[in-house]
């Protein structure tokens, strides 16, 4: 059995498996009020302001993924994943929002060798995608 593996076991029984969702559900919530926090007007101001916040995940890349972001780097040199045109349609929905998402992936570099489930690794322009999707804060709790 995998460290991974037994912690998870040992913790899930320690504390029950719907307690340790509730208590990362938890967290996500008081990390995304924290960071709303700076939005609120001071204290005694007048205006009132509405904060939408969102949160979207699990943000990680299969295989079909890398490969439709996969392209031919400018001038034949080598590749580049361009992730960006895989959040166009979803895009319109987060414009007026405080975005946070929830990465489940790693971005250990190219020399590891790309891939999706179960060892994930990422291209690093997906952290460009994800800001240029108007993501304003990252997880990685899960």
């Amino acid at each position: 059995m995998k460290f991974g593996q037994n912690f998870g076991q040992k913790f899930g029984q320690k504390f029950g498996h719907k307690r340790c969702f509730n208590f990362i559900f938890i967290g996500h919530i008081v990390t995304a009020l924290a960071c709303l926090a700076y939005a609120l007007p001071p204290a005694g101001a007048d205006e009132v302001q509405r904060v939408r916040a969102l949160f979207i995940g699990d943000v990680m890349t299969h295989v079909q993924q890398l490969t439709a972001a996969e392209r031919r780097a400018p001038e034949g040199k080598g590749k580049i994943w361009d992730f960006a045109p895989q959040f166009q349609r979803v895009k319109p929905l987060l414009w007026d929002a405080f975005v946070i998402a929830n990465l489940e992936t790693t971005f250990s570099g190219e020399k590891r060798g790309y891939r999706g489930y179960p060892n994930f690794n990422t291209p690093d322009s997906l952290s460009d995608a994800l800001n240029e999707l108007g993501v304003d804060l990252v997880t990685l709790a899960n």
